[in-house]
This record gives structure tokens, sequence and C-alpha cells, in this order.
């Protein structure tokens, strides 16, 4: 039995029409290619759930459902950035999977032997890989997202809230993270989520050190009224990462020394430490982790920035730190549902799908610039593509955020570092050259994750 409905879709090199059929929830065995008329995203960038939410209203039998619902349907696929010439679903590998194209064209040959495009533009066309004679190939770089037939299915036949046409009110039981989904998503969209505040003493220090004529004495008294973050900033500029000739125990020669750009940055940095908390026992680990994360990835974008021109290593170390914080409010609003906290791979899927959208609003909010916020909103998007000639912050992060899950031993999805377009930017910073570059440095990024965990360096033997 058919479901959904019949669509039309024209092979360009023959003139001939093939038909194709909607989803059907009776057919979660196939691969099946979607086409949605979206806005075009730039390649390898990561489109918000909001703008998913929205495109996939338009297909049957998906516009049955609230966008709540769509929202946990775009949250439970993968975004994906296959290059031109890739095979994205063969038809003898029967792998039941439902790939909707964002971005691109597909080409593949029907039943007859002609040749079939599938192109973004095309409105809610699906080729049932059931009925082809080949595999479906990228004819350009292709943004897709993609998800389990089975899952897709499921969720169209339990979502919360649609059954035989009456909308059922949802609870954190039926679903926990469809609950905290829709929680911050539409906080976020209302302006009501609960964002981060910057630590006061971090305002404070960045209000001064953006006035024209601020000194060194003026930053001083910002940061001598919180001793604690007077101790701090003493203690980094004496390390061996930002000493001079000698020690000072002198905050005002401090900041001298370090400069007024270098020195509002690590306030941030060292501020940012508080924010990462959490009341809940079960949650702590997740918050941890982290942190762990975070703090290595900043360390390791400041080394990689030692070597690329044009990049400022401390605000890449700022950055490197700020890529996942969006993340904090997740781990926080999922205090709200016990079952969440509980369940760690649930928790990691939400974290994963609004931390990027949740990130962005908060640096805004904050005021940092378009170039951090971005660190933040293409988080793990490994085939970013920024289009630009120069390296960007964006660039010297998702290297470094590679870096880091190589070290975790958590490297293998990722993707060859040859295919990373911020590889193309970072000019003589090969990737081979990348990994020599920190290891030569591992003495030194020791020591930065020590002075961001406010703690005493390590002696060098």
């Amino acid at each position: 039995m058919r479901g959904g409905g019949r669509a039309t879709l024209c092979g360009p090199s023959s003139g001939r029409r093939l038909d194709v059929e909607t989803l059907s929830t009776r057919t979660s065995g196939l691969n099946k290619v979607f086409s949605l008329m979206v806005q075009t995203p730039r390649p390898g960038e990561r489109v918000t759930l909001s703008v998913l939410s929205r495109q996939l209203r338009g297909y049957r039998p998906l516009d049955r459902l609230t966008e709540d619902q769509r929202i946990l349907v775009a949250a439970r696929g993968e975004q994906m950035h296959v290059p031109a010439g890739h095979i994205l679903v063969d038809p003898e590998r029967n792998e039941g999977r439902s790939y909707f194209l964002l971005r691109g064209a597909l080409t593949t040959m029907n039943a007859s032997g002609e040749l079939v495009t599938v192109d973004a533009q095309d409105s809610h066309a699906v080729i049932d890989s059931a009925a082809l004679q080949g595999p479906i190939r990228t004819l350009s770089d292709c943004q897709v997202l993609q998800i389990e037939t089975g899952k897709l299915n499921r969720l169209l036949r339990e979502a919360p809230g649609v059954r035989d046409g009456d909308e059922l009110q949802v609870t954190a039981s039926e679903d926990p993270l469809y609950a905290v989904l829709t929680t911050i998503h539409g906080h976020l969209q209302s302006n009501r989520l609960q964002l981060p505040s910057l630590p006061d003493v971090a305002w404070r220090v960045r209000r001064v050190a953006d006035q024209e004529n601020s000194t060194a004495d003026d930053i001083a008294r910002v940061i001598n009224a919180d001793p604690a973050m007077a101790a701090k900033l003493v203690k980094a500029g004496n390390s061996a990462v930002f000493r001079g000739f000698s020690e000072t125990t002198v905050l005002r020669d401090v900041i001298v020394r370090l400069g007024l750009d270098t020195t509002r940055q690590l306030v941030t940095v060292f501020a940012l430490r508080e924010l990462f908390h959490t009341d809940k026992p079960l949650l702590l680990r997740a918050m941890d982790r982290l942190w762990e994360h975070t703090r290595e990835v900043a360390a390791l974008s400041w080394a990689l920035a030692r070597a690329i021109p044009g990049i400022n290593p401390e605000e890449a170390m700022l950055a490197g730190l700020l890529h996942g914080i969006g993340a904090i409010p997740v781990i926080q609003y999922a205090e709200r549902f016990p079952s969440l906290c509980a369940d760690e791979v649930e928790l990691a899927a939400a974290v994963e799908a609004l931390q990027g959208e949740v990130g962005g609003a908060i640096l805004r909010h904050w005021g940092f610039s378009e170039s951090v916020c971005e660190t933040a909103e293409q988080a793990g998007q490994w085939l970013f593509d920024t289009g630009s000639d120069e390296p960007r912050l964006v660039d010297v992060v998702l290297i470094a955020q590679m870096h880091a899950l190589i070290s975790q031993q958590k490297g293998g999805e990722l993707p060859v570092f040859s295919d990373v377009p911020a590889f193309g930017r970072l000019g003589a910073l090969t990737p081979e050259k990348s990994l020599r570059v920190l290891l030569a440095a591992r003495e030194q990024i020791e020591s930065v994750k020590l002075i961001l965990s406010g703690q005493p360096e390590l002696e060098s033997e």
C-alpha cells in the first residue's frame, strides 16, 4: 500500500518524467532521498533546528506534526556534507536510511536506464532506491539531513501530540529528549531562554579595556576588586607561557607585560570556569567532561594560532574555550527532567542538537564578535567552509577540536584531514605540520591547561 501520495521529478538529460513515491510508513527497510526547499547554507554549515523545522513542514506526512515534533525529527537526524562525486546511496547496500537534500544536486539511473537528477530546488521529490539501476551520486557538493527510516517512521507514529489527528499534551516521561528540545527551543525563539551572564569581573574588564584611553592602572583597579582573579592573573603572568625575564607580584606590571588585549582575554577565560557548574550529581560528569574538552581545545587553539599569521593566540584560546558554551544551558535545563539526567546518550543528543544555536545566542548576548560567535555555531561541523581565502578563528578551533578528539581516542568518525576545508586556509600548516606543531608545544599546552584551571605549573625537568 502506498502512503503519502506521489510526486514528479524531471530528468534533465532525457526530458522524461520519473514517478517517485513520497514517504510511506511501511517502507522502513528502504533508502530514500528527499529534496527540500531551504535557505541555501554555506558548504558544511550547520542548519539550525528552526530552519529545518520550517522546511520539513512542507513535506507530507511531516506536515501533520507540530513545529516541536518536527524539531525532534531534525534533532534525531545527522547533518552531513557530501563532496561532489561521492556515492550517497548504494542500492546494493540496504541501509534503511532517509536523506533530506538541503543543498546541491544528486544524479542516478532509473529502472529504464534514464539519467535522473534531483536538485535541492525540486520540491519534495523522493527516490525509492529499490527502483534504481545504480547508486545515487552527488553531482555537486551536497548538504543532507540523514535519519534512519525506521526511526523516522517511529517518530511519525509515536511522536507525542499527534495520534489520529488529535493533539495531546506532551510529558517528559513520554520522551525526555523531546521535552528538553521543545522547552529550550521555545524559550530561545521567544527570547525567554535563561542565558548565563558573563561573570561580572570579566564584563567590567572588557568594558574598561574597550575604552579608547584605558591604561594598565585602570584595568588593575577593576581586577584588584576581585582578589582571586588578581591572583590568577599574576600567576599566569609569571608562567613559562607569558613570563618575561623576571617574576613580578605587582598586578599592574603583569598587565603591562601581557598587554591590555591579552589581559582582557585571560580574565574572561578565568571567569568562565565558574559557569561550568551544576547542582545535580547526575549531571556533574557531563559538565566535567565538557570543561575538560573545552580546556583542551582552548590550549590546542592557542598553540596552533601561534603558527598562523594573522590569528591572535589568546583570542584563539578564548574562542576555543567558548566553542562549547551552548552546552551549559542545555545541561542545566536537563536538571528539570530526571529521566534525561540519567540517560547520557539522550543528553548528548540534546547537547548536539542545540549547542550551536544556543551558543551563538549567548555570545551575541555577551557582545562578542561574529568571528567568535561563529566558532560556537559551527562547532563540530568539520566540513564547514567559510568561503574566505584567509584563516579565521573558526578554522583554528575546528582543527583544534579534531586534534582534541584524536588525543582522547574519539576520532573514529572524523573525516580525512585532507577533506577538511579549514586546512586549506591555514597556509603552510598542513595536517602533518599541525601535528608536529602540537607535539613540539606539548609542554606549553599542558602549561596553558593548568593556567586555565588556575593551578600551579609543573616544574620543567
